[in-house]
């Protein structure tokens, strides 16, 4: 009898230390650490339109500068969207003007609710029609690298901010002043024509003035055409020795119409 309460007790002892198996704790870690990365992927954009936990659309606003974006979260759980710079939209009408969004928004989205905002844009072709307030508007893979090489002027607007506002202050100094810039930039990359990108200017900016939009162009055409090349190409180098370059000599011109001034204000 006290042979068979000792085998027990044993097998007892047995059973506890399998129990606590530390191949068995580690299996359990490993599992912990997968969802923990499955929760991550989902929460990244392209996941959740792939997957269809979200769906996405756009709304014409009349304007080639902004668009409404509605995101749809068809899952139980709460979501921070976060949507990328370069997101691209297609215009339903077929001769209509397709938008890109300039900026990345992180978007809370309620479990089984919608969160529409008004998101900063760029037209990517000039000679067509400006945007209707057509709906459904489906998100769509940008044309030519376009959201690639926008991420990459992202990466260095604080520089060609800064280089454009130290060039011309009155026509380039403000946010408002530089996306417009961004705007011909893109037009150019995208293979607009000189004369398309001035009648979209003088259409939407300024007034139907053909001779105000030609001398804007015209004072920002060299810039933008280089900028747009070097975005292509993602050539951080080239971008920063033209930048630059051509601050010197912005600079240099600053100086030297600073001493005009001061020879005819002494005299």
């Amino acid at each position: 009898m006290r042979n068979k309460i000792t085998l027990i007790n044993f097998l007892m002892i047995i059973a506890g230390f399998c129990s606590c198996n530390p191949n068995s704790a580690e299996k359990s870690a490993k599992n912990v650490e997968k969802k923990t990365q499955n929760k991550e992927i989902k929460n990244d954009f392209e996941s959740l339109v792939k997957n269809r936990i979200i769906s996405i659309k756009g709304t014409g606003l009349k304007t080639y500068k902004s668009l409404k974006v509605t995101i749809v979260n068809q899952s139980e759980n709460d979501l921070h969207v976060k949507v990328p710079a370069g997101t691209f939209f297609k215009n339903p009408n077929p001769r209509g003007q397709s938008l890109i969004m300039l900026e990345p928004y992180t978007v809370y989205v309620p479990a089984q609710s919608n969160t529409a905002w008004n998101a900063s844009t760029a037209c990517t072709n000039a000679g067509w029609k400006l945007p209707g307030t057509d709906d459904n508007w489906p998100l769509e893979k940008a044309p030519k690298n376009l959201d690639i090489a926008l991420r990459f002027y992202g990466n260095h607007q604080q520089s060609i901010d800064a280089y454009l506002a130290r060039k011309n202050p009155e026509k380039l100094g403000s946010k408002e002043q530089q996306k417009r810039f961004k705007q011909v930039v893109i037009w150019y990359y995208m293979g607009n024509s000189y004369a398309e990108i001035k009648n979209m200017l003088a259409e939407s900016v300024f007034h139907n003035d053909i001779a105000k939009a030609e001398d804007y162009l015209n004072s920002v055409k060299e810039d933008a055409q280089d900028i747009s090349n070097l975005i292509r190409n993602q050539d951080k180098n080239g971008l920063k020795a033209l930048l630059k370059n051509r601050t010197q000599s912005a600079i240099q011109q600053s100086s030297a119409r600073m001493k005009k001034f001061r020879n005819r204000f002494n005299h």
